[in-house]
């Protein structure tokens, strides 16, 4: 971030905590403080999905299920795709979930794959 555009920023903060409001992203009026003693950090973020909710129904071999309920064949649906692995919710105090169960299902697909085809 170029210096002068984290001046302005800082600034433009500042004024907004000074009247009690954030008018840029609508933050909780208890949490606007002030920004006035330096050193200061930046990081730089990005979203990112921890989850999916839904996604392709899958037998136990992580084979897709068409409408009538039949096994499509030589197809597989591992990681977020597959759908029922959170059918609710995502737990965020149990980060990574999603991670280990791509992994978990990638193996597992193809380890049937290589049985069976």
């Amino acid at each position: 971030m170029k210096t002068e555009t984290f001046e302005r920023t800082i600034s433009s903060y500042n004024q907004l905590s000074k009247i009690g409001k954030d008018l840029d992203f609508g933050k909780n009026e208890k949490y606007l403080n002030k920004i006035i003693k330096p050193q200061f950090y930046a990081v730089k973020l990005r979203p990112e999905i921890l989850g999916t909710l839904d996604g392709v129904k899958v037998n136990e071999n992580l084979q897709p299920i068409n409408k009538n309920g039949e096994t499509i064949r030589n197809l597989y649906v591992i990681g977020n795709d597959a759908g029922g692995i959170f059918p609710l919710d995502y737990c965020l105090k149990l980060n990574g979930a999603s991670v280990g169960f791509a992994v978990f299902s990638g193996r597992h697909a193809a380890t049937h794959a290589f049985k069976n085809h």
